[in-house]
């Protein structure tokens, strides 16, 4: 896989350190730091500016692999094009039939894009608006900096895959408003309170345990 990584990387034989600037971006960076437009330019450039990344997102020369396995689970992302993904996963289905004798599951095996979202190992992944910043300090020719950069990916507990897991195990079920609402278990009936209580929470625990990585831990509340 990382032989097939540097080579997917590599443009015409280079590999590019970053993204070209956008074009856009550069041009108003220049109206700003020329400081000859007019007030009311000025503040509108700057607005503009502030909406866009500075580099360009659609550059064609830039590519990045990105490969993660689990046992027999796994998800491979790439910054470039759709058809790079295409050829990516042709790829992955010759490799395994010729040197491992096994075939992909060509059709659990998706492509997406990553605002929309992937389920791996129980958490949901997707990458936010560009508008959603983080603040990072930088430091440049000794001077401290400010500089927002967006978030790259969001990983989230699936409430609703959750609680559907929960009602198919007999913890819950729907009203006939299709209201989540608890539910007795029936083994749990000649336990004693002690019991009961320590059984409830060790599944909660473990929920909370598994799930302690989640951008959305504070929203499984909604689960219990």
């Amino acid at each position: 896989m990382e032989e097939f990584k540097d080579k997917f990387e590599k443009v015409n034989g280079v590999k590019k350190k970053e993204r070209s600037y956008s074009k856009e971006y550069d041009r108003l960076n220049k109206i700003i730091k020329r400081g000859k437009a007019s007030p009311d330019e000025l503040r509108l450039a700057k607005i503009k500016r502030s909406l866009l990344p500075s580099k360009d997102p659609m550059d064609p020369d830039f590519k990045r692999l990105m490969y993660v396995r689990y046992a027999d689970d796994f998800v491979i992302l790439i910054i470039g094009s759709k058809k790079d993904a295409e050829n990516i996963k042709l790829k992955i289905a010759e490799v395994l039939f010729v040197r491992c004798k096994a075939s992909l599951n060509m059709e659990k095996t998706v492509i997406t894009h990553i605002r929309d979202g992937f389920d791996f190992l129980g958490a949901n992944i997707r990458k936010l608006d560009n508008r959603v910043y983080k603040v990072k300090s930088v430091t440049k020719s000794g001077k401290s900096y400010a500089r927002k950069v967006p978030l790259k990916l969001f990983v989230t507990a699936p409430i609703s895959k959750i609680i559907d897991k929960l009602i198919t195990r007999g913890f819950a079920k729907r009203n006939h408003k299709n209201k989540v609402i608890a539910t007795g278990i029936p083994r749990l009936i000649l336990k004693d309170h002690y019991s009961i209580i320590q059984y409830y929470n060790f599944i909660i625990r473990g929920l909370l345990n598994f799930f302690s990585f989640a951008g959305n831990y504070s929203s499984l509340h909604r689960v219990f």
